[in-house]
């Protein structure tokens, strides 16, 4: 029985994004072979997916509507969670086999960016599909289930949980309780990824913070520092603040800066970081300018000389697309590493700030939150699409 679609479009690449967006409903059959039908349950906004509306990503959307819509439209979002509804047989192995990988109800997460994960229901290729609920390599694998927090934090598991992963794992660095991390304004998914990760090695987390002049009353006051404490971070620090605790960050084990673009620059501490520590520029992956050629430049410490504010050489890792990216790094992350990441989540371990659920139902206010992400460029708001609200 054909299944009925909602989903947000778009034709062609422009400026502002949510002015470029429409909403769209259509058919779609019963999974094919090797698909997987799905249910969106949530589907975050995230700085990623403006890019790509406004064609400033390197990777552009892959799924387009069906053809018989006579329109060369492509459905919009990067990243999600979602229940399976329906299994396709898969041709390529026998069906004992296949009937395990995936199962009604099952709770999974695309593999592949770009699949279109702003619409109530889809058809994917089963390979590029992570189940959740269960491990198909494990014959004793059993179905989980999981609580609605913890399904709304997976929507963000895969391009922005896994990409703090990858890049504290560019640092090469074994932290320690006694560790110190330093980072720009965390205004995007992946510096809240970084964060949580850090937490669960035990490393001590400081953020730096631009001055608000407009704020009245004392700095210790001001709200951010209240919101960021209450996601785990040991220090806030403002700019202005810098000079006056220069003794205490001198004495501070700081292993790794990571940059996000955001001011001001954590450049302040690269005096002080230690011998092997390292700076992490990521700014191009969350969303900072146009992210192409999709870049991370990494430098380390190789030495002390006499705190000079020095580095060395930088490794630029450059990819011509967000594919190259993901199939280089991801590919990487197995099963293994999926269910601890998993589980880490459900352990409450691994969060994500406070975001504002958005009823899919309601139009305008799906179409107001993209207007959001896109215009707010410190302090992003969290916007993820409830499609069952």
């Amino acid at each position: 029985m054909p299944q009925k679609v909602i989903a947000l479009c778009f034709e062609a690449a422009g400026e502002p994004a949510s002015m470029n967006l429409s909403f769209e409903e259509f058919e779609i059959p019963d999974p094919g072979p090797n698909e997987v039908q799905i249910a969106f349950l949530f589907s975050p906004v995230t700085p990623t997916d403006i890019l790509a509306i406004t064609g400033k990503y390197s990777l552009g959307p892959l799924r387009k509507l069906p053809r018989a819509l006579m329109k060369d439209t492509y459905v919009a979002g990067y990243d999600g969670v979602a229940r399976v509804t329906k299994v396709g047989q898969f041709a390529s192995v026998p069906k004992h086999v296949w009937e395990k990988y995936f199962r009604k109800d099952d709770i999974v997460i695309p593999l592949r960016m770009g699949i279109g994960t702003w619409c109530s229901h889809a058809n994917i290729d089963e390979k590029w599909l992570l189940n959740l609920s269960c491990d198909p390599f494990s014959s004793k694998s059993t179905p989980r289930s999981f609580s609605p927090i913890h399904i709304e934090t997976f929507s963000h598991l895969r391009s922005s949980i896994f990409t703090g992963l990858f890049l504290l794992r560019m640092s090469f660095l074994d932290m320690k309780h006694n560790h110190w991390i330093v980072m720009s304004e965390p205004v995007d998914p992946i510096s809240w990824a970084i964060i949580s990760l850090a937490k669960v090695r035990r490393a001590n987390v400081l953020v730096l913070l631009a001055d608000q002049p407009e704020m009245k009353g004392p700095a210790r006051l001001d709200p951010r520092k209240r919101i960021l404490k209450d996601h785990g971070v040991d220090c806030v620090l403002l700019e202005s603040e810098f000079e006056r605790y220069q003794e205490e960050i001198e004495n501070m084990r700081i292993v790794a800066l990571f940059e996000n673009g955001s001011a001001p620059s954590v450049s302040l501490f690269i005096p002080f970081i230690r011998v092997g520590g390292s700076l992490v520029n990521y700014s191009l992956l969350c969303g900072r300018n146009k992210a192409d050629p999709f870049n991370v430049v990494y430098y380390q410490r190789e030495e002390e000389i006499h705190r000079a504010p020095t580095l060395a050489r930088p490794m630029e890792y450059t990819y011509n697309s967000h594919m190259d990216f993901t199939e280089h790094h991801f590919s990487t992350l197995d099963y293994e590493m999926d269910r601890k990441l998993r589980n880490l989540v459900v352990r409450s371990r691994i969060k994500t700030p406070t975001v504002k659920r958005i009823p899919w139902s309601a139009r305008d206010q799906v179409l107001e939150a993209v207007s959001a992400v896109e215009t707010q460029d410190t302090w992003r708001d969290m916007y993820v699409f409830d499609f069952e609200a």
